[in-house]
């Protein structure tokens, strides 16, 4: 980077040629006061609190917005730019309530700190209006416009960083305030509640929802005068001493740095975003940001272990719970007890609960609770080249020219993901997002493909036969393999795009776009949401996926490959250990016992061939358990380890377990994960478990003394990671993990993949999937196409979205339309619809929905179970003509 000098205040500094006035006298110490500048949002020049005089130039520059120059002169503190900067202080303080004392930001407001830097040498009066109150964002933070000074910082970071673009600028009886567009509420506008807008906020307009413990005495203070009672309960927080810890959130595989400030009793009060950290850099989500420490510290926390005796669970000591399991499980025969876990698990418990299985219950039936798709993806991600695989961190994306996004709604699957994406397309690369909703990412891409859900293999299949027919002579992978080129011609001859893009409800003239795209922009990301992932037909599409990277020559550049943006925490940790198959994965047992014994461990949980099944989870955002009620019928003893008990009244209440554990979560008890980024990182333990809830490594220990097996007995955490690294074939102390080394004869495979996917003559094992004969009728007298409105909801719901954003997809209504579709047709909301295929009719109110996409009817499978068969047995979706009753 070339260097240049210039001068400041009479002292000569060198700066990078790429940077402003202001960062280049920062370097050597000269402050320049700012309002409006932030080290994560791009320059403005707004609140010209930084001006400054420079030789040569009109008028009084902005130091934030002007960049250096070679011999420039700058002056900084000049009585002419003294002056000028209280005059722009005293505007804005001229509008600002002088209630210090009660704000929240009191001592660390910028503001504060701008009049003790800039000084006001003359009485400015208070505004004469009334503060109207502040208004909530959801249960998260508040936003209280009277002390807004628009400065611009909330605007800016949710358009260039969030893409979320639910806050703008709006003209207000002739004045520029902060609002929503067209004044819409947080969530209809498209608010991620991530927190961004509050961590940037300089003052106090934009805070946290508190949670102040609260004694008779507040509560009777807050009943006798609203306004003093706020105040003072926020000076009695501001009075406890509180520490900072720092560690990395385990809900899903972004793996963002925290921090968490505690109170002296170990209560988490507020969690922050590490600016500092190279994963999220500043940024978080609705869960990691505002929720997580509700998890940790809601009121259903078990404290104590129960055991279920006539009906009811009752409180029993620790001792005599596990004298009564050992007895249980020593009493199994081979094979009569297996093991389920989640993903949120640490590798330490993991690997103890993948062992205990295998030495003491002996069996092979162990393994982590996740979708089937997600097991095959992970297992097709292993087999690729290391830098196909993409084993680097997300900030890869930067470098890419091209980004194609399958699927994947930032919001709801991995946000801090989202952020890197964006600032991807900021610095130039082009963005296909293909999804079957109109998500955020429809805003800035370059070309929007939105598909019918589950048509992902016909897509892909498209696109790669545009891509052929696209392909420039000469191309390199064209003259070295054209048996193999001319062979994917021929498979692909009858979904060619025009088919393809019929039977996915694109334009055929987008897949002609996507290709020139794919075929002129290197390197190429693939970034895959979870809901493909998840569907049966994954590996059909993950082939088509390999092929798109093999035939466009990306795969092994720097910045080019395929991320993974869905699951728990800690999936990748389990996939290292091997505890992933079809459904819910289980390891390969040991020598001794059968492996083909049992194929699939939901069959033999259904079947009976279980007698005991210990479940470890931890339920934060929902209830895992709840989710295994198919299974828990016809096992004899059923241990749930787990953060909070499961509900056991109402008619869709599981089986009741028969003992439950209290369980120390990952940030109680510490441990470490394996990100998706292929990086293993420690999570530090920021707060005390609640009760006697235990680890299950302490419960591990527990019961294997109790039935006298070794080896569980560890002196520090340094000898169980080396036991881990000895298990897995590893010589290194990252512990980057190969699945492959740990299990050379994997239990399951993918369909016909071969360990030599990435050679080009594995391509030609990918064929196309078949037209779907539910379609046919299409363009014939049925125009339209049905979908499963639970379908749809895969896709755009996700396990770290907001409940508010989750609210703006549900609707009354039991047949949901496109705006744009129904008003053509002159429907309106509440009216009663007829959808009519070859197969049937289904009648049913009408709703309007966003996010259903032109072209696609949405039908709710509670009010139509007749239709969801039919579309289950179709393949997802069918064309229908639809029309008005009466």
């Amino acid at each position: 980077m070339e260097k240049i000098k210039l001068w400041v205040n009479d002292h000569e500094i060198e700066a990078a040629s790429t940077d402003t006035v202001i960062e280049a006298a920062e370097r050597v110490g000269i402050t320049i006061p700012r309002l409006c500048s932030h080290p994560l949002l791009k320059p403005s020049g707004s609140c010209r609190l930084c001006a400054v005089e420079i030789e040569g130039y009109r008028g009084l520059p902005a130091a934030c917005s002007t960049p250096v120059k070679p011999s420039m002169r700058v002056l900084t503190d000049t009585p002419r730019v003294l002056d000028f900067r209280r005059e722009m202080l005293w505007s804005i303080l001229l509008h600002h309530p002088r209630e210090c004392l009660g704000c929240s930001r009191n001592g660390t407001c910028e503001l504060q700190r701008l009049v003790e830097t800039i000084g006001i040498a003359f009485p400015y009066p208070a505004p004469e209006v009334d503060r109207p109150p502040a208004q909530p964002a959801g249960r998260y933070f508040e936003r209280d416009y009277s002390l807004c000074v628009s400065c611009g910082r909330c605007v800016r970071v949710c358009h260039e960083v969030r893409g979320a673009g639910a806050v703008v600028f709006r003209d207000m009886g002739g004045q520029q305030r902060v609002g929503t567009p067209l004044g819409l509420s947080l969530e209809e506008a498209g608010c991620q509640f991530c927190g961004a807008c509050v961590d940037v906020c300089p003052v106090g307009a934009l805070r946290e929802t508190r949670q102040i413990p609260e004694d008779d005495f507040l509560e009777l203070m807050q009943a006798d005068c609203e306004k003093f009672g706020p105040i003072l309960k926020d000076l009695f927080g501001k009075g406890l001493k509180r520490s900072w810890k720092r560690s990395n959130c385990p809900i899903c595989t972004a793996g963002c740095s925290l921090s968490f400030e505690t109170a002296p009793d170990g209560k988490i009060l507020q969690v922050r975003p590490e600016r500092s950290s190279s994963e999220n850099r500043g940024q978080a989500c609705v869960q990691g940001r505002f929720l997580l420490k509700h998890y940790l510290q809601r009121p259903d926390r078990l404290t104590k272990p129960l055991v279920l005796q006539h009906g009811e669970y009752r409180r029993e000591e620790w001792g005599s719970v596990l004298d009564r399991l050992a007895a249980a499980f020593q009493a199994c025969r081979p094979w009569e007890a297996a093991v389920l876990a989640d993903a949120r698990m640490s590798t330490e418990d993991l690997y103890l609960l993948q062992k205990f299985a295998r030495t003491a219950l002996k069996t092979g039936l162990v393994g982590c609770l996740s979708p089937a798709g997600c097991a095959a993806t992970e297992r097709f991600r292993g087999r690729l080249s290391k830098r196909c695989a993409t084993d680097s961190d997300l900030n890869g994306l930067t470098r890419s020219a091209c980004i194609l996004s399958l699927g994947f709604n930032p919001p709801a699957s991995q946000p801090v993901a989202g952020t890197i994406l964006r600032e991807a397309v900021l610095a130039g690369s082009k963005l296909v997002a293909a999804h079957p909703c109109s998500v955020s990412l429809s805003r800035y891409a370059d070309i929007f493909l939105q598909y019918i859900p589950g048509t992902e293999a016909f897509l892909l299949a498209g696109i790669v036969r545009a891509v052929l027919d696209e392909m420039p002579e000469g191309a390199n992978f064209s003259v070295q393999h054209p048996a193999i080129v001319d062979a994917l011609k021929r498979d692909l001859e009858a979904c060619n795009p025009e088919q393809a893009a019929r039977v996915a409800g694109v334009l055929p003239e987008s897949l002609f776009e996507t290709a020139r795209l794919l075929v002129s922009c290197k390197p190429l990301s693939i970034l895959l949401g979870p809901a493909p992932a998840e569907s049966a037909h994954a590996c059909q599409w993950m082939d088509a996926l390999t092929t798109l990277l093999r035939i466009t020559g990306n795969g092994e550049e720097s910045g080019g490959g395929i991320f993974p943006l869905y699951g728990h925490g800690n999936l990748r940790g389990a996939s290292d250990l091997g505890m992933l198959s079809d459904l819910y994965e289980f390891s390969s047992p040991e020598r001794e016992y059968d492996p083909t014994r049992f194929k699939d461990l939901k069959e033999t949980l259904v079947t009976g061939g279980v007698k005991v099944l210990y479940i470890t989870l931890q339920s934060m955002e929902s209830r895992l358990y709840e989710l295994l009620r198919p299974i828990l019928d016809g096992i004899d003893l059923v241990v749930l380890h787990d953060l909070v008990s499961p509900i056991t009244g109402g008619d869709f209440a599981p089986r009741p377990a028969d003992v439950v554990l209290p369980m120390a979560s990952v940030l109680e008890n510490g441990g470490t994960f394996v990100y998706a980024d292929g990086k293993t990182k420690d999570i530090a333990p920021v707060a005390q478990p609640p009760g006697e809830a235990r680890s299950v490594q302490w419960v591990f220990q527990e019961l294997a003394q109790r039935m006298k097996i070794p080896g569980f007995r560890f002196k520090n955490n340094g000898e169980l990671a080396a036991e881990i690294r000895t298990h897995l074939g590893t010589a290194t102390a990252r512990q980057s993990y190969k699945p492959e080394t740990a299990h050379p004869k994997p239990c399951c495979t993918v369909g016909k993949l071969r360990s030599d996917a990435t050679c080009p003559e594995a391509l030609l094992e990918w064929k196309p999937p078949p037209i779907p004969t539910s379609l046919d009728a299409s363009g014939s007298g049925f125009p339209y196409v049905a979908v499963l409105k639970e379908d749809l909801g895969s896709y755009f719901l996700g396990p770290l979205l907001a409940e508010e954003t989750k609210r703006t997809f549900h609707t009354s209504g039991e047949i949901e339309m496109n705006p744009s579709d129904a008003f053509s047709l002159g429907f309106h909301p509440g009216e009663v619809l007829r959808i009519a295929s070859t197969e049937g009719e289904w009648e049913g109110r009408l709703a309007m929905n966003n996010f259903v996409a032109s072209g696609t009817i949405a039908v709710s499978s509670r009010s139509h179970p007749l239709f969801s068969r039919l579309c289950r047995a179709e393949g997802r979706c069918v064309a229908v003509r639809v029309e008005k009753i009466g």
